[in-house]
């Protein structure tokens, strides 16, 4: 095989010349996957509302921060700046429940090192959710304390 020539090799390797091959995929795009990857995101979202109450807790505080900014008449930047921390701080509280749960799988019972892994996770979680409030608060406070 000459070089510039292009040949399959075994385990979906493509060897390109003497020196470059890379992996072979057969198409690029999966819309059957792609869909599915949906499902499996939603199926995960959906057992952390149901599992993990603090969740439910931060998600309606989120909604009734998004509704006290606009009904303040916050400015959209500062409306889409608290969507974003809210949306950080949902994200690591569905990090928690996973690490929550794998810390289980790998070592049932209340171990001291997964009683200190529990413990540091939802330390990550009080401090991003008191920095939150703290943006929360420092962006509403003129238009809910201030005279116009």
């Amino acid at each position: 095989c000459g070089r510039g020539t292009v040949r399959k090799m075994r385990r979906g390797l493509v060897f390109l010349s003497p020196d470059t091959y890379y992996l072979k995929t057969h198409r690029m795009f999966h819309p059957k996957k792609f869909f599915k990857s949906f499902a499996y995101a939603g199926r995960g979202i959906r057992e952390v509302w149901i599992e993990e109450q603090s969740f439910r807790v931060l998600f309606f505080a989120f909604f009734f921060v998004i509704l006290a900014a606009v009904l303040l008449r916050a400015r959209l930047l500062e409306i889409l700046l608290i969507a974003v921390f809210s949306f950080g701080l949902l994200v690591l509280e569905c990090l928690n429940s996973a690490m929550e749960r794998l810390v289980d799988m790998v070592k049932p019972g209340m171990d001291a090192y997964v009683k200190s892994v529990k413990d540091i996770m939802a330390g990550a979680v009080l401090l991003a959710s008191l920095g939150v409030f703290l943006a929360v608060l420092i962006i509403l406070w003129p238009y809910a304390f201030v005279l116009r």
